[in-house]
C-alpha cells in the first residue's frame, strides 16, 4: 500500500472537519464565514498534497494492456493486418509538444524497443508514422507531432512488460489509472484517498446530511457533473439499461446520477418511415413507429401540458442531461451530409430562411436529429444534449463503411446544433476481433455488448460528458 506523509496530523484534520461542520457559534456571521473558510483552506491544502502524490505515481505508463491485440501490426496507412510476432495497442491520448519513450523488460533485463508508432488526429486521420522505433535505454524521445491527439503502438509480443511513457523513467512502470489508486493513504489521518471528495470520505460519525452541509460551508463538494437527472433514448444497445451488459449502468455509476430514465427500444432508428405515426408508444411490434421521433413523442406526452394527449409522468419532470444513441439500425442512405442544409434552410426560397420545424423531413437522419433536439430543448432548456455515434460491430454484421458514414454525418450535423457528440465508435470495441452471431471479446453476437463491452461504452461516454460539462 502506498502511503504519503502529510504535514497535517490526524487531530488537525479532525479539527478542520469539525470547524467546517460547526463554525464557532460565538462569532459574528463574518467570523463564522472566516472560520469555515480557514477550515476549508486547511483541507484544500491536504487535498492538494494528496493530489500531488497521486499525480506523481499514477499512470506514467499510458500503455493500457487491455487494448492489446496480439498477432497484428499496422502499416503507414493505418491498415491493421496479420503479423504473428507482433501486437497492436491503442489508442492512447497524447498532446502536441510531448515526447514518448518506450521501455521493455525481458526476464530480468531491459531491452531496446523495436516497433512502430502511428499518430492520429481527432478525425482519425494519420498525422505521422514512425516505422522503426529504437529507444536505447531512454536516450531517445519521439516528439508528438502537431495535430496528433492519439497514438497507436505495435511491437513484438515477446516483450512481456512494456512501458509507453511521456517522460524518461529508469525502470518498468506498471500501467495504472488514478481511479484505481484507492489504496493511497494519508498517514496520520487514516483517511484513504478515493475519487470522491477527500474531505469526509471516512468521517463515519457524520450523517450524509452533515457531510453535505460541511462541504457547502467550505465551498467544496462533488464535481458539477454529478448528481444529475439523465434521459436516455436509443436502440437495443442502450435498451439493456442497468443490466450487467447495459452501458447506462456504468455511466450512471461514474456520473453518480440521481435519476435515470431510459425510453430506448430495440430496433429503433433515427429516421422516420414513410408511414410513421407519432403515437407515443414506440415498440418492436410495430417497426414503422419504432423511431427516435416517437421516443421523443413519448416524453412530450408526459411533460407538455399543452399536448392534446398529455398525461402527467412524474419521471419526465426534469432532466439535466439528455443522451441519444442510435443509427446502427438505419439504412445508410438515410445518412448524408447533403441533407444537412435542407434540414435547416428553406431551399425553396431565393433567400436564406430557416425551415420551420414542422416542415423538416424526418425521414432523413439529419432532419430527425434537428427535430429531436429542438423538441426536447423546448421542454428542457437547461439540459445538456449529447448524440452518440454507433459502435463498431463485426464487419459483416453492420458494414464498416456504413458505420463510419453514419458517425461522420452525426458529427457534421451536430456542428449546426448545440449538441455535443460522443464518438462512441472509439470506445475501445474493435469490430475485427468480434464474432458473427457468437460471443467475441466485447460483443455477444457481433452487435450487442457483453459486460466488458458495456463497461467500455459506459466509461467512455461518461468521460466524454465529464470533459464537456461546464455549469451554466
Amino acid at each position: 500500500m502506498a502511503t504519503y506523509q502529510s504535514q497535517y496530523t490526524g487531530a488537525q484534520i479532525d479539527q478542520a472537519i469539525g470547524a467546517a461542520l460547526n463554525p464557532d457559534t460565538t462569532l459574528s456571521q463574518a467570523g463564522k464565514t472566516a472560520d469555515a473558510k480557514a477550515a476549508g483552506d486547511s483541507i484544500a491544502n491536504l487535498q492538494s498534497e494528496v493530489d500531488g502524490i497521486i499525480d506523481e505515481v499514477a499512470s506514467k505508463n499510458i500503455l493500457d494492456p487491455s487494448t492489446i491485440i496480439e498477432g497484428k501490426t499496422f502499416n503507414n496507412t493505418g491498415l491493421i493486418y496479420d503479423a504473428t510476432s507482433y501486437f497492436v495497442a491503442g489508442d492512447f491520448a497524447v498532446e502536441y509538444g510531448e515526447k514518448l519513450y518506450l521501455y521493455a523488460k525481458i526476464s530480468t533485463y531491459y531491452a531496446n524497443i523495436d516497433g512502430k508508432l502511428l499518430f492520429i488526429d481527432n478525425n482519425g486521420n494519420i498525422v505521422d508514422y514512425i516505422a522503426t522505433v529504437v529507444d536505447y535505454n531512454g536516450n531517445t524521445g519521439y516528439d508528438v507531432p502537431e495535430g496528433a491527439t492519439k497514438v497507436k503502438i505495435s511491437t513484438y509480443k515477446t516483450y512481456k512488460q512494456i512501458s509507453l511513457t511521456k517522460e524518461k523513467v529508469t525502470e518498468y512502470i506498471p500501467y495504472s489509472t488514478t481511479a484505481k489508486l484507492k489504496d493511497i493513504v494519508v498517514q496520520n489521518s487514516n483517511i484513504p484517498y478515493k475519487t470522491e471528495s477527500l474531505l469526509f470520505t471516512e468521517a463515519q460519525s457524520l450523517t450524509s446530511e452533515q457531510k453535505q452541509q460541511a462541504q457547502e460551508n467550505i465551498g467544496l463538494g462533488d464535481p458539477a457533473y454529478t448528481g444529475k437527472k439523465v434521459l436516455f433514448l436509443g436502440d437495443s444497445i442502450t435498451r439493456y439499461n442497468l443490466a450487467d451488459n447495459g452501458w447506462c449502468k456504468y455511466f450512471n455509476e461514474i456520473m453518480k446520477v440521481t435519476k435515470s430514465v431510459n425510453v430506448a427500444v430495440s430496433g429503433a432508428v433515427w429516421s422516420d418511415y414513410a408511414d410513421t405515426v407519432y403515437d407515443g408508444d414506440p415498440n418492436t411490434n410495430y417497426q414503422t413507429n419504432n423511431t427516435i421521433g416517437n421516443q421523443v413523442e413519448k416524453i412530450v406526452r408526459g411533460k407538455d401540458t399543452t399536448h392534446p394527449n398529455y398525461s402527467y409522468v412524474a419521471d419526465y419532470a426534469e432532466f439535466d442531461i439528455i443522451i441519444i444513441a442510435a443509427g446502427t439500425n438505419d439504412g445508410n442512405s438515410k445518412f448524408s451530409e447533403e441533407d444537412i442544409r435542407p434540414s435547416l434552410i428553406d431551399t425553396s426560397l431565393s433567400y436564406a430562411s430557416i425551415l420551420p420545424l414542422a416542415q423538416v423531413d424526418k425521414k432523413k437522419a439529419c432532419g430527425a436529429m434537428r427535430y429531436a433536439y429542438e423538441t426536447l430543448y423546448a421542454l428542457y432548456p437547461d439540459a445538456r444534449f449529447y448524440y452518440c455515434t454507433p459502435i463498431q460491430t463485426y464487419p459483416t454484421k453492420k458494414e464498416w463503411g456504413e458505420t463510419l458514414n453514419k458517425g461522420d454525418v452525426i458529427k457534421a450535423m451536430c456542428r449546426y446544433l448545440p449538441v455535443h457528440v460522443i464518438d462512441t465508435e472509439h470506445c475501445g470495441i474493435y469490430g475485427w476481433r468480434e464474432q458473427y452471431n457468437s460471443e467475441g471479446v466485447d460483443l455477444i453476437d457481433g452487435l450487442h455488448p457483453s459486460q466488458s463491452g458495456a463497461i467500455k461504452i459506459g466509461t467512455y461516454n461518461a468521460n466524454e460528458v465529464i470533459k464537456t460539462y461546464i455549469p451554466y
